[in-house]
């Protein structure tokens, strides 16, 4: 399955994969699941990441249930604090 990846505002560089705007397509397996992506790249549920699969927010607590499907977009990026 294939699954596309959306890093926004990475610190640094982005993982290898990635193109310079922080987009890239994977294979997953099957069963994988959101936490399993953030695995893949370190980003573990404990880093300050939100999540979003095809535009719906998955909480940190969910990620290890949330199984991904052929197509799905995620979304990845640090929380947005304003005032």
């Amino acid at each position: 399955m294939k699954v596309r990846i959306k890093l926004i505002s990475p610190l640094g560089r982005p993982p290898s994969g990635f193109d310079k705007f922080g987009a890239a397509a994977v294979d997953i397996n099957s069963d994988a699941t959101l936490a399993d992506i953030l695995a893949r790249f370190e980003l573990t549920r404990q880093e300050p990441y939100m999540t979003l699969v095809n535009g719906e927010s998955i909480v940190a607590s969910e990620r290890d249930r949330h199984v991904m499907g052929d197509g799905d977009e995620v979304t990845i990026f640090p929380p947005i604090q304003g005032g």
